[in-house]
């Protein structure tokens, strides 16, 4: 069955239609991010947490995510909007490839810190607290401070070291039951190998999760072990 004749289509299309122009995910990569998004919040408390976006370009997935009826009450998001830093050696030849050739569309995922924060005003809902850090990941990340657990943790950051960042930096602030989304899992060996290594290390009990479509990859956080 394709994508535009399921129920997810229908339910998620109108949102996603409205805020298409500010991602680079496409259609059916958001549709997949918003039913992750309101699915998760159905079987987790997401009240008591808040939602963080590491990686956010214009903004599209997350102002789509705000308009869900999950009670998450704080949005906090992270980038650069300088673009992406240079990959390393972990990320592969293709991706330092594509760097040097410039073939990273949008001059470098490059985006405006300015823009986002408007649009971030115009389409935030009532009671809605948001927070957006400018900067690199390593400089940033170290300083995240919420009164509440992550209930939803969306990880754009593309290369090995930017991803390995996000998850020593977070992955424990992430409530039980909470969501880690990996938007560059299946485009980038060195997210994947990061994600792998990391697990791998804690002996992690978190498995690696696809969407039917989109090819988005996710984890829910497991409870400590006793």
């Amino acid at each position: 069955m394709r994508l535009a004749e399921t129920a997810d289509f229908v339910r998620y299309w109108p949102l996603a239609r409205r805020f298409l122009p500010y991602t680079m995910t496409g259609h059916r990569r958001l549709i997949a991010n918003l039913k992750l998004i309101d699915e998760g919040s159905r079987c987790a408390d997401f009240a008591a947490g808040c939602y963080v976006e590491c990686g956010t370009w214009r903004g599209g997935v997350s102002f789509a995510a705000m308009q869900l009826k999950t009670r998450i009450a704080e949005f906090q998001f992270f980038d650069s909007f300088a673009g992406l830093p240079p990959p390393g050696g972990r990320d592969g030849a293709e991706a330092i490839t594509a760097a040097r050739d410039g073939r990273i569309r949008h001059d470098n995922n490059t985006a405006s810190y300015d823009e986002f924060t408007a649009n971030l005003a115009r389409f935030k809902r009532p009671g809605q607290e948001t927070r957006v850090t400018r900067g690199w990941f390593a400089d940033t990340l170290p300083r995240f401070a919420s009164p509440r657990p992550i209930a939803v943790l969306r990880m754009d950051g593309d290369w090995y070291e930017s991803t390995k960042c996000i998850l020593e930096n977070l992955f424990d602030r992430v409530m039980p039951g909470g969501l880690v989304i990996v938007d560059d899992y299946y485009d980038w060996e060195g997210c994947a190998a990061a994600i792998h290594e990391f697990l791998a290390a804690r002996r992690a009990a978190e498995r690696i999760h696809e969407t039917p479509y989109g090819g988005v990859a996710y984890l829910i956080k497991e409870k400590p072990a006793a």
